[in-house]
Order: C-alpha cells, then sequence, then structure tokens
C-alpha cells in the first residue's frame, strides 16, 4: 500500500485552534486530505480547494426539539436525511482511506449520518467533549455503541483524560494518548530580561474554566499577606468575561498592577512570554463540567524556559511536575495560590522545562505520532480485507 493515503477530515468548525489546524497542515502535506467542514475560518497556509462545506439545519421546529431533547439527556441523534446524502455522496466521491473527526460531540453528526463503513475512523477527544459531555448517559451510551465497532478508535491528548473515557465504559484498548505540541523552533528564548518588577502573565480565552477570577483574588490576597507590590500581572486574550474581569481588578483596586492587553497574536504572545518572568494558568472544573485537555500555551511557555503556577486539574500535572517545573496547587485555593505567588520568585528561567518539551511535547513528534497511527489502522484494516 502506498504511504500516501486518501483522508477525509470532518471538523464541523475549522479554524486557527492550533492543536487541530497545525495537525490537518501535516497531514496534507504528506497525504490526499479533504476537510469536511460546515464553517471555515482559516488563512492562506492551507487551500480552499481542500474544502468541502456542508449545511445544517438550525432554525427548523424538527431541529430546536431535538436540541432540547439533546439537553435534557432525553435522546441522542442527528440523523438528517439531508446531512446523510451530503456526506455519503462525498465518501462514495472520495474514496477516503481512513476518516478523522475531531470534537467527539461534534463527531456524532457524521457517525449519525453515514452509511456502515469498514475503513478506519478515528475520534479526537480535545475536552468539552471528554468532561462536561459525559454527565450526558445518552453520549456516554452511544459512544460506548460506537468504540465497540472493531473499525473505530479514539485518540485524547492525556492520560487523565483516557481514563475518565475508561471509567465511563469506553473501550480502553481502543483508546491512544497523544500529546499536544508546539513549535519549538518559534517558542525559544532568546533573551534573560532584568525585569525591575517581577512580571505574571496569562495568555487566554476569558472564560470560567481559564479561572481567571481566581488569579485577581490571589494576587490581592498576596498583597494583602506580603506587602510586596514590585510586580506586575499581564492578563492577555478576550471573551465573554472580559468586562467582568475587567471590573473585578478594579474592585480589588488592583488597577495599578493589573494589565489587559487584548487578543495577541502568536507572534505577540512569544514577546509577551519573552518578557515574562512567571507563567500562570489556574484552569478549574465548569459547573457543567467541562475541563481542559492540556492547555496549549502552558506548553509554549514552559519551552521559553518560564516557571508556571497551575492547578491539579485535568491533564495539567502530566506537564507541570510539582515544585519541579512550577508549583501545582487546588483549584480554587486563594490562599495556596498567594502562597504560590511569593514562593515561585525564588524560581529563575528553567531549562529543564523547555527539555521536557522537546522530550515530549513538540508539535513535529505529535504529528508524526498521530500520522502513523493513521499508517498503522489503514494497514491493518488492509491486511484484514484481503484475508
Amino acid at each position: 500500500m502506498d504511504n500516501k493515503l486518501n483522508i477525509l477530515i470532518y471538523i464541523k468548525h475549522f479554524d486557527l485552534t492550533p492543536f487541530t489546524y497545525n495537525e490537518i497542515l501535516y497531514l496534507s502535506k504528506h497525504h490526499n486530505v479533504k476537510v469536511l467542514c460546515e464553517n471555515v475560518e482559516i488563512d492562506k497556509r492551507f487551500s480552499m480547494d481542500y474544502i468541502i462545506q456542508f449545511r445544517t439545519e438550525t432554525k427548523s421546529l424538527k431541529c430546536k426539539i431535538n436540541n432540547f431533547l439533546i439537553q435534557h439527556d432525553l435522546r441522542l441523534s442527528y440523523k438528517s436525511s439531508k446531512i446523510s446524502r451530503q456526506f455519503n455522496d462525498i465518501i462514495a466521491q472520495f474514496k477516503p482511506d481512513i476518516i478523522q473527526c475531531h470534537y467527539g460531540d461534534d463527531a456524532l453528526i457524521f457517525l449519525d449520518n453515514i452509511n456502515t463503513l469498514t475503513i478506519p475512523i478515528v475520534i479526537m477527544f480535545h475536552g468539552y467533549d471528554a468532561s462536561a459531555w459525559l454527565r450526558n448517559s445518552t453520549y456516554v451510551k452511544k459512544y460506548k455503541k460506537y468504540l465497540n465497532k472493531p473499525n473505530i478508535y479514539a485518540i485524547c491528548c492525556s492520560e487523565n483524560m483516557k481514563n475518565r473515557l475508561a471509567l465511563k465504559g469506553f473501550s480502553k484498548e481502543k483508546i491512544t494518548v497523544v500529546y499536544y505540541g508546539t513549535d519549538i523552533n518559534f517558542y525559544k528564548r532568546e533573551e534573560y530580561p532584568d525585569n525591575k518588577e517581577f512580571i505574571f502573565s496569562q495568555i487566554s480565552v476569558f472564560r470560567t474554566k481559564k479561572g481567571l477570577e481566581y488569579t485577581l483574588h490571589a494576587f490581592n490576597r498576596y498583597l494583602d499577606k506580603f506587602q510586596n507590590k514590585n510586580f506586575k500581572l499581564i492578563l492577555a486574550g478576550d471573551g465573554e468575561l472580559k468586562g467582568k474581569i475587567h471590573e473585578l481588578a478594579h474592585k480589588l483596586e488592583l488597577s495599578n498592577f493589573v494589565e489587559f492587553p487584548g487578543w495577541l497574536n502568536q507572534q505577540q504572545a512569544k514577546e509577551l512570554l519573552e518578557k515574562t518572568n512567571v507563567f500562570v494558568h489556574h484552569s478549574i472544573t465548569n459547573k457543567d463540567g467541562d475541563m481542559e485537555g492540556i492547555p496549549n500555551v502552558i506548553i509554549e511557555a514552559m519551552a521559553m524556559e518560564l516557571p508556571v503556577i497551575s492547578t491539579f486539574h485535568s491533564g495539567i500535572p502530566e506537564l507541570v511536575e510539582n515544585t519541579i517545573n512550577g508549583i501545582l496547587i487546588k483549584e480554587k485555593d486563594i490562599e495556596g495560590y498567594a502562597n504560590a505567588i511569593y514562593d515561585i520568585q525564588k524560581f529563575s528561567y528553567l531549562k529543564e522545562n523547555r527539555e521536557k518539551i522537546l522530550e515530549r511535547f513538540e508539535l513535529n513528534q505529535r504529528n508524526n505520532d498521530v500520522n502513523d497511527i493513521i499508517l498503522t489502522l489503514t494497514k491493518n484494516h488492509e491486511k484484514t480485507s484481503n484475508q
């Protein structure tokens, strides 16, 4: 079998999210790739010639009723004759050797609307789909059924995530862990600044699970407890909680210590990490159960040799070893967080953090590992088909 495969990649919203976009770019350079998506917001690195867009019904009464049933864990079905025709026509024309689906919840739209196939299908779990959705009993039941099929497999981004899925009855033998990775050539420290004030930073979307509220309360507690005002906290990003976080900083009288530069592009993010002393990322579990996978930005910060303050949350301890790569604390532990802010200032830049990224969280390694899995699955399928 030729190592260049026909790979159909299903991703409902195809955008610049690093851990999906970089992987799809890599696969497109080594195989014949078609991306099946509903929405697309990408740059010129990926040709629109390889994109197939589909349409779903979102405003019909039938769709609204179905969404209500899904939200209340009464039924979980995305079957649609219109979508089914689109998907099966694409499969018949492209003749994929393997299909990759990103995000477990979105993947059900695809799985529910294709004819029975024997070629390998790989589901990529990333976070919400392997945490909050696991509270939905119909979702769990459906995936237990799908993963029992001999041609359907799963890849997730941490051992913690794999164990969560296994605890719900997902076939552990069908799940492979492949860690996210970052571009180590881009995220490489070029200088070691001697800052007049100690700089902490976080780069993230302003959402609840990013723990920004607790970060502000912890720095407020740190000020009260240690009376050290020689620091700057830079919270970069944008999102639904931006206004609330700005108001909280003002209410806690932290305006002189906190900066909000807004959304940063990749180059600007690197420049911020370059001047930072410590990276903070207080990930928490949402009320609906939503959890991180492993935040890519922590990988980037560690590639830049930064010590990290984060939490014992999801797969983060697999990346950040407590007291070695930084300090981990319990979620929402403001007192512990304040103490960590004080203690971590004894750390310097950590070359061992970059070494860990080189060994286990490097982008090319991630892409090669996913590619090897795809090649192995298709090769095994071909052997079985020829018997």
